[in-house]
């Protein structure tokens, strides 16, 4: 980085790679204060010595406290108890019993399946997903269930993981039926070192997990809007399925329409709430926005500052994206040129940094967007290695830079270009409504980041799904859009001069009354998602919820016919000579904002299959 940059200094340590929260996929088996007793090696990273030592052992003293799934099932003493109620919620620990907690020391055979386990190599992924379903399973009250024939066997296994190391029960399962070692589809290679590794896909395995988590999801009963919204197979993409659910707390406004004809547009910026929905395609054209609509967009004074930001939440995009595309066993096949292996990337990373959870992988890997920048002259290596708790190899450092640096840099230049939208007058008029889409510092930037990653691993461990929440949701940003599009209107009509004409359509009353509109919807919304963070056999009556949200919803329509009329009334102006950029016929549902390109040029976004990409992308 230049000397002479005012945030030279400063922007480096906002990339620093914090420790996140505890999922509660750590929740089971005897821990002491939180620490675990039995032997629990992926709480660490590959090839670190605490994994190697927690194949044989865990925290030593008498247990505080024993979780079976993520339920609190026995805790020492009422003090403790309270404790741990207000770090996971009433739900989980409702129905522990006070006293003597059970030590339950791994038995001889279980010592055993460890051992064979660990021979098979680090199945960070497989042993994920066994975790996740086991959680769900308790949390929907589903252990003891018949699902039916085809998730018996998983279902005994996890039942039988009650009360012994669920790595354990893990191996007894895949011992159990040959099928799931016969359907592995190969060996995916981390390759960040000197040493490549082979990790195990079994594919089998993974599908039967897929198929009773979303078996899970339809016993339990509850709906996400959002997923409702979406084709079956973008439900069927795993890692996709809970950032919906954060769409469902979030909200966005989904555009129907091919894909190629929304990247035509040119017209994405990240702080907008409108989403492409293209039916036909792999991940429903929405897959990788979603992200980035899930996260907030920098605005802290300096331009080189929120670039870098952006960048870097492109790079951890990307990354969360190749883990979607490695999800994906149905459906249409993916046709883009961005393949990147998600599996074998975060694995590449966990290893290279010595950082297990992929809140802290997708941390180190978007330092990316700040060390492949044009403008950073600095070391990628050294960087990394300030920034990491653990530091980096300089090989992984370089092979990083070398393999997706070329992404960072094409977006460097859209970005480069697309900063001219937010000094136009037209923008201005907009900023208003989308204060709340900004973080005003790099910090606060990341730290937003981090925690919607930790929410994507397990937010259906720790809530309902309720449809009043996705639809409030939805509704709140529908509300939004609208406001921006009269606030487009008033801005039109004021540069043409014609504030008698705003006067008429009484443009000012209506976009106040969308801004109250949106006010009142938020504040469901936020009910809505507080009602959900409790176990289904918890959840009160939401009928109440529902018929408010219907309700605003009948406001919003109303809303929505008289912005409509309003854009209808401005275009028959311009006909009769009005000025500005014309209004079209598909002003209210179309994702391009009006005066997107007339301020100013629109920046176009370069794929990496783009022929002018070849020489920018250097």
């Amino acid at each position: 980085m230049a000397d002479g940059d005012p945030v030279s200094r400063s922007t480096p340590d906002a990339f620093r790679v914090a420790p996140p929260r505890r999922s509660v996929h750590a929740l089971h088996g005897p821990q002491r204060l939180g620490e675990p007793l039995w032997p629990e090696p992926y709480l660490y990273a590959a090839g670190s010595v605490a994994a190697a030592r927690a194949w044989s052992a865990g925290a030593e003293g008498p247990p505080t406290e024993r979780w079976e799934h993520g339920l609190l099932v026995e805790v020492a003493d009422r003090a403790r108890l309270g404790s741990l109620a207000q770090q996971h919620g009433e739900s989980r620990v409702a129905d522990a019993r006070v006293g003597t907690v059970d030590e339950a020391t791994p038995s001889p055979r279980d010592q055993e399946a460890l051992a064979a386990l660990r021979s098979r190599g680090w199945l960070r992924p497989l042993v994920r997903a066994f975790e996740h379903v086991g959680v769900k399973a308790a949390w929907l009250g589903a252990l003891d269930a018949d699902l039916g024939a085809a998730h018996a066997s998983l279902l005994e296994a996890l039942r039988g993981a009650r009360r012994r190391p669920r790595l354990a029960a893990l191996e007894g399962w895949l011992r159990s039926d040959s099928a799931l070692a016969r359907s592995d589809a190969g060996a995916t290679v981390w390759d960040l070192g000197d040493d490549p590794q082979p990790a195990p896909v079994w594919r089998g395995a993974w599908l039967a997990i897929e198929r009773l988590d979303r078996a899970l999801d339809a016993w339990g009963g509850g709906r996400s809007w959002f997923m409702e919204r979406v084709p079956d197979h973008c439900r069927a993409l795993w890692p996709l399925r809970n950032l919906m659910r954060l769409a469902d707390r979030q909200g966005a406004v989904l555009a129907e329409m091919r894909f190629s004809d929304y990247e035509a547009l040119e017209s994405f910026a990240p702080e907008l709430p409108v989403l492409c929905l293209d039916r036909d395609i792999y991940g429903g054209g929405f897959d990788h926005d979603l992200f980035h609509r899930l996260c907030p967009m920098p605005r802290t004074g300096s331009r080189r500052a929120d670039e870098w930001g952006l960048l870097a939440i492109e790079s951890a995009a990307q990354a969360y994206n190749g883990l979607v595309f490695d999800a994906r066993h149905t459906g249409p096949a993916y046709d883009g040129h961005a393949r990147w292996r998600g599996q074998a990337l975060v694995e590449a990373v966990e290893r290279a940094f010595g950082l297990p959870t992929l809140v802290e992988q997708l941390a180190a890997f978007r330092v990316l967007g700040l060390v492949c920048h044009p403008a950073f002259d600095g070391s990628p290596e050294a960087t990394w290695a300030a920034l990491t708790p653990h530091g980096v190899a300089p090989a992984a450092a370089r092979l990083l830079v070398e393999r997706y640096g070329r992404y960072v840099r094409l977006d460097a230049s859209w970005l480069d270009a697309l900063h001219a939208r937010y000094e136009t007058p037209s923008f201005a008029a907009l900023a208003p409504l989308l204060e709340d889409r900004f973080a005003p510092s790099l910090e606060a930037t990341f730290a937003a980041v981090d925690a919607m990653v930790a929410d994507s691993e397990d937010i259906d461990l720790r809530t309902v799904d309720l449809e009043a929440t996705g639809r409030a949701a939805e509704a709140t940003e529908t509300a939004r859009w609208l406001a921006q599009k009269v606030a487009e209107l008033a801005h039109l009509t004021e540069r043409a001069g014609a504030r008698d004409l705003a006067t008429r359509l009484g443009l000012g009353e209506l976009g106040s009354r969308a801004r109250a509109l949106r006010g009142d919807l938020l504040e469901l919304r936020d009910e809505a998602a507080a009602a959900a963070q409790v176990r289904p056999c918890d959840l009160g009556d939401t009928a109440a919820l529902d018929r408010r949200v219907r309700e605003l919803e009948g406001a919003l329509a109303d809303l929505d016919l008289r912005v409509v009329a309003a854009a209808e009334a401005v275009r028959r102006a311009q006909e009769k000579g009005l000025g500005g950029p014309p209004v079209p016929e598909d002003f209210r549902t179309s994702p391009r904002e009006l005066f997107f390109g007339v301020d100013c040029d629109p920046p176009r976004h370069l794929g990496a299959d783009d022929p002018a990409a070849a020489e920018l992308g250097r």
